[in-house]
């Protein structure tokens, strides 16, 4: 004789498990869904708010291959490189500096590092970082060490997304490069030739506009990765592994917190490389050009 399986499962109960277990997996994915998107739209902030962009630490753009507009080193056939310094300035920068958030947007280090050793840079100025710092713009210009280029005005990407810049209106990019080669004149006393894009980035339309103002685009082949880096030795690294002939070095001269450990690392970069026998020059020198003109000022 067969015996019977008996079940003592309730339909009902099953259907209210089931209900609850699905309504639980929906609860949960309506949970993550949320809070990738905040940390998302939190993370988007955070990078356009603080970003200066030379997009070391970023997520890469798009950004146009060299051309002849566009000068990335010097000879390689000489010993010479040149160290140059970003002093980056954008809206929400100068917000952090007025309101006492950051110390200032100033490394005055650099500079007595820099004379110190006696060695040569070119310091790309923003216009409205120029505006915050006229008597330290002005020494910089009046310092035989020192040469000075354009790194625009708001420090604003020139061409799509770039490391979290706000763009440009196509419709100001001729405004700003002139308005920048102004301000430095009014302020420096020097007809900048030199002119680097916040970011590296550009377009077409772009670099023939700066060179309509008789300014070469002057970018980098060696970064040295300093902004938002506490790591001195991975600067050092960044740009005493990858130095040679003709090198132009780009770190920053913002100081902390968006470049704080610029400084620190600046001796022992330069000491190495004149231990290798690399020359320090201003860009003028490693590219065969005049001296910047002065102006009466």
């Amino acid at each position: 004789m067969k015996s019977k399986k008996v079940s003592n499962s309730n339909p009902l109960v099953s259907v209210l498990i089931i209900t609850c277990i699905l309504g639980f997996i929906l609860l949960f994915t309506v949970f993550l869904i949320k809070n990738s998107r905040d940390f998302s739209n939190a993370q988007a902030a955070t990078i356009a708010n603080s970003s200066i962009i030379t997009g070391e630490n970023q997520p890469q753009p798009d950004i146009n291959e060299p051309n002849d507009h566009v000068i990335l080193h010097g000879s390689r056939d000489k010993k010479q490189i040149a160290l140059t310094f970003d002093a980056d300035m954008t809206a929400y920068m100068r917000q952090q500096v007025e309101l006492h958030n950051y110390p200032t947007s100033i490394n005055y280090s650099i500079i007595q590092i820099l004379e110190q050793t006696h060695t040569k840079a070119t310091i790309f100025l923003t216009g409205m970082w120029a505006e915050m710092y006229p008597v330290e713009t002005k020494t910089l210009a009046d310092n035989s060490l020192f040469e000075i280029g354009s790194h625009s005005y708001s420090h604003q990407s020139f061409s799509g997304y770039c490391y979290g810049l706000g763009e440009l209106p196509k419709n100001e990019v001729e405004k700003e490069i002139g308005y920048t080669e102004g301000l430095l004149e009014q302020i420096a006393g020097v007809k900048v030739q030199f002119f680097r894009f916040p970011g590296g980035c550009y377009d077409a339309s772009s670099v023939q506009m700066v060179n309509a103002a008789g300014e070469q685009v002057v970018h980098w082949d060696v970064v040295g990765d300093d902004g938002f880096n506490n790591d001195t030795q991975s600067i050092i690294q960044n740009v005493i592994t990858h130095v040679q002939n003709g090198s132009i070095i780009v770190l920053h001269f913002n100081g902390p917190p968006t470049a704080p450990m610029t400084a620190d690392a600046l001796p022992t970069i330069i000491q190495q490389l004149k231990a290798k026998g690399y020359e320090f020059v201003k860009v003028n020198e490693l590219l065969g050009m005049p001296e910047e003109v002065r102006t009466n000022n």
